[in-house]
């Protein structure tokens, strides 16, 4: 009896010392302490120190406790509830758990990026084998140049490169209208620059509406100033960068594509053609053409079409005659604009999501398709099944376009990367990766040069490649938290506002352009 009484309590003892020290362990996992590394020396806690300083905000090992997430700053667990109680600010869900993160990540990265310590072009510029201490100063770049060690085609890859690796924020300007009654912007949806880069084209969307404007901005050929303080704030209506010039009334209509346009008898002016779907009721889809005139500060409809009830996902300006297609559900439409007459170009039964015209070849359309394909057809043989030519990608194409040199077609798709074809070969010659992506149509754009490739993803992060040698030379943080509503877009050249030399990047997000330029 004795000894199974004894028993009875030594089994009990390890039973309360076991709960014991569990509670000893989550008591001091509550006050941001852990048992586990109390036998750990001074070689441990500086690890664990550095681990806590490096760009991951959220540990995986916090969260030891299913359902339950650990908030470090606040040194207590609380309930992870579903994403339906988002709404509520109290509640900790999923989504809550993950914008912190990335919040935390994009303060770090916008302090590191302004500090100048993001820059990503760590080899030498032209002898690999050298250290980038030894070939980065442009003294010593010139010196070389000056001995004929550097050929000019290097040197302007260098200033090239060297512009990008040093872009700096330098103004910020809100979109305000040209006039007093002007709709009030909410965040941009598309943006569009002339071939000379003088000009801006862009979609808004209004605040507490669901109707967008389209709004014509001047680029100036100044984009840096020295006398400007770095970080003031302007407005497109006073500005001196990006000016407003005019501003359509609000569109009670989704513009889901729009393109430049260059009309008959039109051809100075600066003529838009979008496409407009109702997003509420049983709208058709109508296609608009706009002439913006900046001397009355207005603008006039010069062309309507109606497309029926069909989905647009894309349109494209044939420069050589007076047509335009249109990417509707699974087939690709041409249509004249005099006669109105309609061709039809099948698409392997896929949404044409991209489109772009040959500007050497007028009787060459290419089409991006959600299914992976870039279609090539010969616009004189309308209604054949089998296409052209053929590429194929894994995933759906967002948006294509064609070098100046029409052997090389650049396009990206939902996984985030961009791909340079060779149409010769038939096959992918070049890849820039590292944009984030799953279902956006995330456009990209290239300057004048065809040196830089430039893009954003939906993680709002600006990146931009070396187009020769696939090169990241910059990835810039957003200057404002990410939103899934609205995503920047930038757009890199050399030539702003028809100026040589006038570089920098201008990025639209939310309802403002940031200007970056060259810290140096």
């Amino acid at each position: 009896m004795g000894r199974h009484k004894n028993k009875h309590f030594r089994g009990r003892g390890k039973h309360n010392a076991s709960e014991g020290s569990f509670n000893e362990v989550f008591k001091g996992r509550n006050q941001g302490l852990s048992t586990k590394y109390n036998d750990q020396g001074a070689s441990t806690s500086s690890a664990t120190a550095a681990s806590t300083s490096s760009t991951s905000t959220y540990d995986d090992s916090e969260s030891d406790l299913p359902g339950f997430y650990y908030d470090q700053e606040k040194k207590a667990y609380f309930k992870i509830l579903p994403n339906t109680m988002s709404a509520v600010s109290s509640f900790v869900t999923k989504e809550s758990i993950k914008e912190k993160k990335y919040e935390k990540q994009r303060l770090s990265d916008v302090k590191r990026f302004l500090q100048g310590r993001s820059t990503l072009l760590q080899s030498a510029l032209f002898m690999p084998t050298e250290k980038a201490s030894q070939c980065t100063g442009l003294t010593k770049v010139l010196r070389k140049f000056q001995c004929g060690q550097v050929t000019c085609e290097s040197f302007r890859s260098y200033m090239n490169r060297h512009q990008c690796t040093t872009l700096q924020p330098d103004v910020e300007i809100i979109s305000s209208g040209s006039q007093q009654n002007s709709p009030k912007v909410d965040s941009i949806q598309k943006m569009l620059a002339t071939d000379t880069h003088d000009h801006l084209l862009c979609v808004w969307s209004l605040k507490s509406s669901i109707a967008q404007c389209i709004q014509l901005l001047s680029v100036s050929a100044n984009l840096r100033s020295l006398k400007r303080n770095a970080g003031r704030t302007e407005t497109t209506e006073t500005s001196k960068v990006i000016r407003s010039l005019v501003t359509t009334q609000p569109i009670f209509k989704k513009i889901s594509s729009l393109c430049w346009a260059k009309f008959p008898n039109n051809a100075a002016r600066h003529t838009v053609l979008y496409t407009g779907t109702c997003p509420i009721g049983y709208s058709p889809t109508i296609v608009y053409a706009y002439n913006f005139d900046i001397v009355t500060n207005s603008t006039v409809s010069i062309y309507e079409l109606n497309l029926g009830f069909s989905t647009v996902w894309s349109c494209a300006w044939h420069n050589f005659e007076a047509k335009f297609s249109i990417g509707a559900e699974r087939k690709c439409h041409l249509i004249d604009v005099a006669t109105r007459r309609t061709w039809t170009y099948h698409t392997h039964n896929s949404d044409p999501l991209s489109q772009a015209f040959s500007s050497e070849n007028p009787h060459k359309i290419y089409n991006g398709t959600r299914a992976g394909f870039i279609v090539v057809h010969d616009i004189r043989c309308p209604g054949k099944t089998r296409s052209q030519q053929e590429m194929r990608q894994k995933h759906g194409i967002s948006c294509l376009k064609l070098l100046k040199d029409e052997n090389y077609i650049m396009a990206n798709d939902f996984s985030g990367g961009i791909m340079n074809w060779d149409q010769r070969m038939t096959r992918i010659v070049r890849k820039y990766e590292g944009l984030v992506n799953s279902h956006y149509q995330m456009p990209f754009h290239l300057d004048e040069q065809e040196s830089v490739v430039c893009g954003a993803g939906s993680d709002s992060y600006t990146k931009l490649w070396d187009i020769r040698t696939e090169t990241l030379l910059q990835n810039i943080p957003p200057p404002c938290p990410a939103s899934q509503d609205s995503f920047p877009i930038a757009m890199y050249a050399q030539n702003w506002g028809n100026s040589p030399g006038n570089s920098g990047l201008i990025m639209g997000i939310t309802n403002r352009f940031k200007v970056y330029t060259t810290s140096s």
